[in-house]
């Protein structure tokens, strides 16, 4: 009972700044897909393409491995753990990874593997237990690998709720469109999980694993993502290439065997087929170009980097960034998002909650981005301001956001520097 209440209340107000663009689902066909549920998602905007049933919790089956990678990869990136870090594989590991009931490579007891390695067979080879000896390398059992992998989508706004790392429990479950927004995600936030999915095979100690995609190399710009199978969820993948600069996600959930990578084909060919007419149909979500625009940052007098995006001749800054940043002064406030009514919330006087970091890597290429539709809430007062979706994450106009919460805002061009006064 406390875990359906833990789910519910995930569902309704969570402490998120990745906001989705949540446009109304095409009904259109998509072939003769046979999937339960679906989900098209274009990357570069969050807009969903087309949905089937996409707001239905289904099973994921070892798709939610996507979500204990994630875990790893934030783990790798916040210092707690490296990719060359060695962990010695335990009993209970060993025992699961010799059960021809679930897709495994053989970890013997007392076995040294690095993470790095770890995450190769799981990723490409979908192995259950080495997904298992992830979590107990990370935080040292899977019950507690399973807890973060909780937070990670009720952080995100998701209702979505685990009992499992690999993707065995039929009480797993996700909706279809929480799936493509989550890989949207993970791409976001660690691309270099492309890098691996898009290999072939791979080699574990001497024996060689091939790439459970059957669409790498069948599909033109296809570099990911992940299958699942069980009796409970039925066939599923998630599947996301790349055409021309334009990535589209797909996923489906409860298909045949026969029909699970055709029906991913036609969903990834819709997608590519109508993102310009959907994303432009109407003027207030044309996309718009975000270029990167790395900048210095003086809060009460201390300097530090800030990244942002230039849009249209103004300086956008994420939401999360700058929450974190005023954390502990005068001007602090936290950030809640409401999954089922697109509300952003900001209450000031109190800190802000959530993870994350203050400075996040934007890289240099001009990224497409689009107005959120999100209503947006200061102290239960109704703000009209515009906030783009870049990537995972709102961005803010900083003068915007200080004339509501209260900070003053400073711009020197020669030294390119944002002064930010409480």
């Amino acid at each position: 009972m406390a875990r359906l209440f833990h789910r519910r209340v995930a569902f309704l107000v969570s402490i998120v700044v990745a906001v989705s663009l949540i446009l109304p689902i095409q009904a259109v066909a998509v072939g003769n897909i046979t999937s339960g549920g679906a989900c098209v998602v274009d990357y570069d905007t969050g807009v969903v393409l087309f949905g089937h049933e996409a707001d239905t919790p289904r099973v994921p089956a070892s798709m939610v491995k996507l979500v204990a990678v994630n875990v790893v990869y934030d783990a790798i990136k916040a210092g707690e753990i490296g990719i060359d870090t060695a962990t010695v594989i335990s009993r209970g590991v060993s025992e699961l990874s010799y059960s021809l009931e679930f897709s495994n490579v053989p970890l013997p007891v007392g076995l040294s593997v690095t993470i790095g390695e770890l995450l190769d067979v799981a990723i490409i080879w979908s192995a259950c237990a080495a997904t298992v000896a992830l979590g107990e390398a990370l935080v040292g059992s899977e019950e507690a690998f399973v807890e973060r992998m909780n937070e990670k989508v009720v952080n995100l706004g998701f209702g979505a709720y685990f009992f499992d790392c690999y993707g065995a429990s039929r009480d797993n479950n996700i909706t279809p469109r929480e799936m493509a927004l989550f890989t949207r995600q993970l791409i976001s936030d660690h691309p270099e999980v492309l890098v691996t999915a898009s290999k072939r095979s791979v080699t574990f100690r001497g024996t060689e694993y091939s790439n459970t995609n059957q669409l790498l190399g069948e599909y033109t710009g296809i570099d990911g993502l992940k299958k699942g199978f069980t009796s409970a969820a039925g066939y599923c993948f998630v599947g996301t290439a790349q055409r021309e600069g334009r990535r589209i996600i797909a996923v489906t959930m409860g298909s045949t065997q026969a029909a699970r990578f055709p029906d991913a084909r036609s969903l990834l060919d819709y997608g590519f087929s109508v993102a310009d007419s959907v994303i432009n149909s109407q003027p207030q979500r044309q996309r718009r170009t975000a270029t990167p625009s790395k900048a210095n940052l003086i809060l009460n007098g201390d300097e530090m980097p800030l990244n942002a995006f230039l849009i249209g001749g103004s300086h956008y800054f994420r939401l999360r960034g700058i929450a974190l940043l005023l954390n502990g002064t005068s001007k602090q406030f936290n950030v809640t998002f409401s999954s089922s009514e697109n509300v952003i919330g900001i209450v000031t006087d109190t800190s802000y909650s959530g993870s994350g970091s203050i400075v996040v890597d934007i890289g240099e290429d001009p990224r497409s981005c689009v107005l959120t539709p999100s209503t947006i809430l200061v102290d239960g007062m109704e703000f009209s301001l515009e906030v783009y979706l870049i990537g995972n994450s709102n961005y803010f106009r900083l003068r915007d956001l200080g004339s509501i919460v209260g900070f003053r805002v400073g711009w020197t061009q020669s030294t390119r520097t944002v002064i930010i006064d409480t």
